[in-house]
């Protein structure tokens, strides 16, 4: 699953560590995360529920190693020697966290641009708005490259993405999960979002 993930990220432009040509939805890939699916393929038995899922996390999710820059030149070359409660508990459901997703600048826009990775496009149609907030996340999720994404949502960060690129998405309750390790300009409200209702019902659920 994780080989068909990153065919789809090479034919949609979303690879790598720079501007991306085409949606500039993705900003790194984990350097970890082939390990950890090669760690899940020599267990006897699956790991959690969710054995050998790639997952997208947004920028402002700590993940050990990797910087958490929210768009903000002053936050780079500072990587997070801890990943965040969040990605530690996708991990130990078997989730295989390996791609980080643009934001606006310090996720205060319904727009989605910031001087480090530039411009968000829609994934379904180049020329419109992703929305703002978790717009690389959307992106990403609507044109293939990633089962599930989770990010941040206050005033409609996933759910305004969500809905511009036909998407489900859920704003949890306050507290219901941890924000420990989650970098933002705003309170953390965690979400995430899917391409059918169903599936992510499921994730959110279990």
């Amino acid at each position: 699953m994780v080989s068909s993930v990153l065919t789809q990220l090479r034919r949609h432009g979303s690879f790598g560590y720079f501007r991306n040509w085409k949606t500039a939805s993705t900003i790194a890939l984990f350097f970890q995360f082939q390990q950890w699916a090669q760690d899940l393929d020599k267990l006897a038995s699956v790991k959690g529920p969710f054995h050998g899922l790639p997952i997208a996390v947004s920028d402002e999710h700590n993940v050990e190693g990797m910087d958490t820059t929210l768009g903000l030149g002053k936050r780079l070359l500072n990587p997070a020697n801890r990943s965040s409660v969040l990605v530690q508990t996708l991990l130990s459901m078997g989730m295989i966290p390996f791609v980080k997703t643009n934001v606006p600048q310090a996720l205060f826009s319904i727009g989605s641009d910031n001087p480090l990775f530039g411009t968000t496009a829609n994934g379904l149609n180049p020329t419109l708005s992703p929305g703002g907030g978790n717009s690389g996340a959307a992106a990403l999720v609507a044109t293939g490259g990633a089962i599930l994404a989770v990010g941040t949502d206050f005033f409609g960060s996933l759910r305004i993405p969500a809905h511009l690129h036909g998407l489900a998405a859920i704003k949890c309750t306050q507290g219901r999960i941890s924000d420990r390790g989650v970098q933002s300009s705003l309170p953390n409200l965690i979400g995430s979002m899917n391409q059918l209702y169903i599936d992510y019902l499921f994730s959110y659920v279990t």
